[in-house]
This record gives structure tokens, C-alpha cells and sequence, in this order.
């Protein structure tokens, strides 16, 4: 009778997995965890927050040790990919690139729809003025030309100039 109870508890604790409950099966779902739209951030600078995604099998249950792989068209990254933990999460970081507008970043794990995150890059601070023209030839009395310039960041990004009265 013992051997029997025996028996049934092992089968049992084998059919469950270990004391954490039942292995997660294989990655079904990638989800946007947070990081995206974080709000306006300077050209060239590292957002507040990090990217992450969450993998979960088909019961939801998290995924861990999970290849994400990471890519941006503008900007750095942090790492091109990273693993899920335990809590089948994965995270990177993200510095934006130098081009004022929108940018995105995309999260990719293999057989699965893509997560994208988005953010606002914003052009920084006045550090230089650019002229239409760097240099002029006047070739007799009276010629005329016109020359005009705009206010740029350090990357080029039209900088609106405030009025002061």
C-alpha cells in the first residue's frame, strides 16, 4: 500500500514539473511590456526608460531563457539581443538617433509576430546657425545676391527660435 501511495505521489509531481507547477511550453506570445511612447525625448539621447517585452507560452506562462533579438533603423541599442528571465522578460536600452520625427525600435523572437516601440525625437538645443550659401561671388557694382540662414542643433534639426520682447 505504501509502494502504491508511493508511486502515485511521484507520478504526480512528474506530471506537474518541479515545486514551481507545470514547465512552460514553447514561446507563442510576445507582448509590449513598457517603454513605449515615453513621450518627447532630445535627438541623440538615451530614453528614461527601458524597452520590454514579455514571452509567454499558450497557457500565458512565462518563458525563460528566450533569445529576443532587438534592431532600431535610427539610434543605438543597448545589446542586438538578450534572453527572457524568469519572469519572461526582456529588456534593452535605447539611445535615439539624430534625426528629429518619429523612430522606432522592434523586438523579434523566432517564429513570432514582431513587437514594434516608437518614440518622438525632438530637436535639441540652438548650437549652430546654417546659411543657405558659404560663399559668395559679387562680380561688379551692383550685383546683388540673397543670403539666408536657419537655426540647426548639433545634428542639422531646425531649431524654432522663441521671440523676446
Amino acid at each position: 500500500m505504501i509502494a502504491l501511495l508511493a508511486a502515485t505521489v511521484v507520478a504526480q509531481m512528474m506530471a506537474c514539473g518541479d515545486a514551481s507547477g507545470p514547465k512552460a511550453g514553447p514561446p507563442a506570445s510576445i507582448v509590449l511590456v513598457s517603454g513605449d511612447a515615453q513621450g518627447s525625448a532630445e535627438v541623440g539621447s538615451k530614453l528614461g526608460h527601458p524597452l520590454a517585452i514579455r514571452v509567454a507560452d499558450s497557457q500565458g506562462r512565462n518563458v525563460t531563457g528566450v533569445t529576443v533579438a532587438w534592431s532600431t533603423s535610427s539610434g543605438v541599442l543597448s545589446a542586438s539581443s538578450s534572453l527572457t528571465d524568469a519572469s519572461g522578460v526582456a529588456t534593452v536600452e535605447w539611445t535615439l538617433g539624430p534625426l528629429a520625427g518619429t523612430q522606432s525600435a522592434t523586438a523579434t523572437v523566432t517564429g513570432l509576430n514582431p513587437v514594434t516601440f516608437t518614440a518622438v525625437a525632438i530637436a535639441g538645443p540652438l548650437a549652430q546657425i546654417i546659411l543657405s550659401r558659404d560663399t559668395v561671388r559679387l562680380l561688379g557694382i551692383g550685383d546683388v545676391f540673397r543670403l539666408s540662414a536657419r537655426a540647426a542643433d548639433r545634428f542639422g534639426n531646425g531649431v524654432l527660435m522663441g521671440t523676446s520682447v
